[in-house]
């Protein structure tokens, strides 16, 4: 997650970095989106964005629906 914009931010360097160690994980990124976004308070712009504490929650239960693809080893 990130105050900033999607592509070519923070986390499409993760992205790449992950892609080019061969890491393997699903990957949600928040920020903000390539498209017009109005003047206004922080406040708005963030729900305009769905970046504010509302989305976030609705995002990370959405991800916790998704099935683990965690490989988990006894030992």
């Amino acid at each position: 997650m990130e105050d900033g914009c999607i592509q070519g931010g923070f986390g499409s360097a993760v992205a790449e970095f992950m892609i080019d160690n061969h890491y393997q994980a699903q990957i949600t990124r928040l920020g903000i989106p390539d498209k017009w976004i109005e003047h206004g308070e922080q406040k708005e712009l963030y729900r305009e964005c769905n970046f504010d504490a509302k989305a976030i929650m609705e995002t990370v239960r959405e991800m916790l629906k998704r099935p683990s693809r965690l490989v988990r080893y006894r030992i």
